[in-house]
């Protein structure tokens, strides 16, 4: 099932579930709520859940400072590890035929699992640095 509200032209609420009726449960579930203005500013909130595997709150927000820049970071929580997973800092230009998005990245990696009743570590936690640059009507490229 999926649900589309737009109550006003600031304000976006999107929805969708799967339920299985075989074994009555919730496979998985989303639902994200967007506020915005006239000027371009921009928050969104998200939930996404999928049955044993992704229990996630998302926030994003965006500032413009100026007609050609934006101020922008994401967060990201998971449930299921009651911890941080990733967080976004970022800047985007704009100019008429083209911009520039830069951002950081900051993920965290799941520290250790259980193995045969060891404890092995899995991954280190990761930066990403990312520039993007983009033409329009031509389209993006990045590193």
């Amino acid at each position: 099932a999926e649900l589309w509200l737009n109550p006003s032209r600031y304000i976006n609420v999107l929805g969708d579930l799967q339920y299985n009726p075989y074994e009555q449960y919730l496979d998985d579930f989303n639902v994200s709520a967007t506020l915005s203005n006239m000027r371009g500013d921009g928050l969104s909130l998200e939930y996404r859940y999928s049955r044993d595997e992704v229990a996630n709150i998302n926030a994003n927000l965006s500032v413009r400072i100026r007609d050609w820049l934006d101020l922008f970071t994401t967060y990201s929580y998971n449930i299921f590890e009651n911890r941080r997973f990733s967080s976004t800092y970022g800047l985007n230009f704009r100019s008429k035929c083209w911009g520039v998005q830069m951002s950081v990245e900051d993920k965290k990696r799941t520290p250790f699992t259980v193995r045969d009743g060891q404890i092995i570590r899995v991954q280190d936690d990761e930066i990403k640095f990312r520039i993007q640059v983009t033409l329009t009507g031509l389209g993006s490229v990045g590193l």
